[in-house]
């Protein structure tokens, strides 16, 4: 089975071009995550679904990833925690990259409308992923740090390759 590409980051960092650009750049699909609508056994399932596939897929708006923040920070009953995320590296081993642009950059949502809560709570965001991201880090993810102002899909796409 081919490892998957799971792009991260919050609103407002890129993840959508990303994926458009690699996804063309590789051939491949790619696969939004699930709402915070549906139970947690729901997403799961779509999850355990989406990374079983055979095929490499990328997967945008990972749904554990986005409960562990925006669950926590907007709701304040995330779905998910860092163990469901550990279960998905140890059984899965998805490669994951991490959309980080500056701060400037990230907080210039201009007159793009955004989910409830986000602009209003975004440095608490943008510090529970970057908070995420070293976390992964210490626990040994396969993961990579995208920022548009430096970075190019081309390099990200040879990163994946590279970690396959």
């Amino acid at each position: 089975m081919e490892r998957k590409i799971v792009i991260i980051g919050m609103d407002n960092t890129g993840k959508t071009t990303l994926v458009n650009d690699m996804k063309n750049i590789l051939k491949i699909e790619s696969i939004k995550s699930p709402g915070h609508n549906f139970t947690k056994e729901e997403m799961y399932e779509e999850i355990i679904t989406d990374l079983s596939k055979e095929e490499v897929v990328i997967l945008e708006r990972f749904a554990i990833v986005e409960e562990i923040i925006y669950g926590e920070i907007l709701r304040h009953n995330p779905k998910f925690n860092f163990e469901d995320l550990m279960q998905i590296k140890e059984k899965y081993n998805p490669i994951f990259i991490y959309c980080r642009p500056k701060k400037e950059n990230v907080f210039n949502f201009g007159d793009r409308e955004q989910m409830e809560g986000v602009i209003e709570q975004s440095k608490k965001l943008l510090e529970g992923f970057d908070n995420l991201y070293n976390k992964m880090i210490q626990n040994e993810f396969d993961i990579f740090r995208y920022d548009y102002n430096v970075s190019t899909p081309e390099e990200m796409v040879l990163k994946y390759e590279r970690s396959k």
